[in-house]
């Protein structure tokens, strides 16, 4: 049997990490959740992560920064990143978003 896909979920509202975490998770994800950018940062460094679902809008380091650090490591290049916000919704952020990923 292979193994599940393994998500990253990244966002400091419990609320909304939890749901995103459960929903993947209910569709067979395994799940790790991270409530900073700099947990985020540690997590993806050190667990075999597939994709990382990501706030943009976090307590210390924001979710384009993150993002931005990720894809400068060798290691953590490739990990496909898909942006959540409720905040970033103008087209400088949709823009800004695309440029990092």
């Amino acid at each position: 049997m292979p193994r599940p896909h393994r998500v990253l979920v990244v966002d400091d509202t419990d609320d909304s990490r939890q749901l995103a975490a459960f929903v993947l998770d209910r569709a067979g994800f395994a799940v790790t959740e991270a409530a900073t950018g700099t947990e985020a940062l540690r997590l993806a460094s050190t667990t075999d992560v597939d994709v990382i679902v990501l706030d943009v809008h976090l307590p210390d380091i924001d979710g384009f920064e993150v993002c931005r650090r990720l894809k400068a490591e060798p290691a953590a290049r490739s990990i496909p990143i898909l942006f959540l916000s409720a905040t970033y919704t103008d087209l400088q952020a949709r823009a800004r978003g695309r440029r990092l990923r």
